[in-house]
């Protein structure tokens, strides 16, 4: 019992581990934020391998990097189905673990984008818009959520010095990882 518990905490945080820096490096290249910030870059090296294998089969269109989504929906099926071997069950047919890793795979998407849009909202409370500029992260932060943030902004009218759009952004992001939470179970 212990060695499973252990085999399978293994499991799950390894496999979302890197499942999770595959879909950051899809929200890197989606978002289109400085590829050569350093975070960056090693993101891009410790997934590199897998995406190039798979670029064969899926190329880049536009900004949407289909070989690094690819990897990152097999990396879920293989969780998945490790995951209810390991619990001595079988895995569910393959129509429903690909629906079910492609679902998993956008809520990790989601996640990056809610906690990029939040780590921006509390860090205007306490950096300026010029200091804001020329920090590495909070640049990286507000390369991932700008897109999304500039999209809702063409629709909110502006209201002073008060941003609307990120809380508008979240609540926008939270349904939908509602709405995909209740597709799993």
């Amino acid at each position: 019992m212990l060695g499973t518990n252990i085999l399978l905490l293994l499991t799950d945080t390894l496999l979302s581990v890197y499942a999770f820096f595959v879909v950051l490096r899809c929200v890197f290249m989606l978002s289109g934020v400085n590829f050569y910030h350093p975070f960056v870059q090693a993101v891009v090296r410790l997934t590199q391998t897998p995406v190039l294998f798979l670029r064969v089969v899926a190329p880049i269109v536009w900004r949407i990097d289909l070989a690094a989504w690819l990897l990152a929906v097999l990396i879920k099926v293989l969780q998945l189905a490790l995951i209810f071997m390991i619990q001595g069950g079988s895995p569910p047919d393959l129509p429903n673990l690909i629906s079910m890793a492609v679902i998993q795979t956008a809520i990790v998407a989601l996640y990056i984008y809610i906690f990029a849009i939040f780590i921006l909202a509390v860090s205007s409370w306490f950096v300026s818009s010029a200091q804001a500029i020329n920090h590495p992260f909070i640049a990286l932060v507000n390369g991932v959520s700008a897109p999304l943030l500039i999209f809702i902004r063409r629709f909110i009218p502006t209201s002073g010095v008060i941003d609307f759009s990120p809380m508008i952004a979240l609540l926008g992001l939270y349904i939908v990882l509602m709405t995909l939470k209740s597709l799993i179970h």
